[in-house]
């Protein structure tokens, strides 16, 4: 979770960057092809820690109550726990992965290599990700995620973009 102390998740979510262009549009990231894999082999419950390696853009700082909300944190580690479904190309990722996104779909191919980007809307702030990168055949990950946000957010306009790297295995 990336606020201080104790807040409600749902909170940090509609808090953080969203919709962008090119290939974090809306679009892109909910039309990613499947890949060529066959079988369900990289499927399952993985253990992820996220670090973000970088926000530019309009990332503002929010005082809710006692707590901090910083929508984007560099260095900021999380531990997160998805679930990941395999139907031969198309690979399912859903939990939140500490990227503001509960689901998100595209291809997995032969290799490991895997492509999922999904899309979410909070309280008018839109929310994309796009995660690349590689499952092993012995359920280990490697990968790069990016997330983009836009809205407003208590009067304040968020156009955040965050980039993260994931590391984590499958339970």
């Amino acid at each position: 979770m990336r606020v201080f102390g104790l807040c409600v998740p749902l909170l940090a979510l509609w808090l953080l960057p969203a919709c962008g262009s090119g290939d974090l549009s809306r679009d892109t990231v909910t039309n990613l092809p499947a890949g060529d894999a066959t079988g369900t082999a990289r499927g399952g419950r993985y253990d992820l820690t996220v670090r973000t390696l970088s926000c530019s853009g309009q990332c503002p700082t929010f005082q809710v109550a006692i707590f901090t909300i910083r929508i984007c944190e560099v260095g900021n580690v999380d531990n997160q726990t998805v679930d990941a479904t395999q139907n031969d190309g198309e690979l399912v990722v859903s939990g939140d992965a500490g990227l503001y996104v509960d689901a998100m779909r595209g291809g997995v191919w032969q290799d490991g290599r895997f492509d999922v980007g999904g899309y979410a809307n909070e309280q008018g702030v839109d929310i994309t990700a796009r995660v690349e990168g590689t499952i092993a055949a012995d359920g280990t990950i490697s990968a790069r995620a990016r997330v983009y946000g836009s809205g407003t957010v208590s009067g304040t306009s968020v156009s955040c973009n965050g980039s993260y790297d994931i590391t984590g295995a499958r339970q």
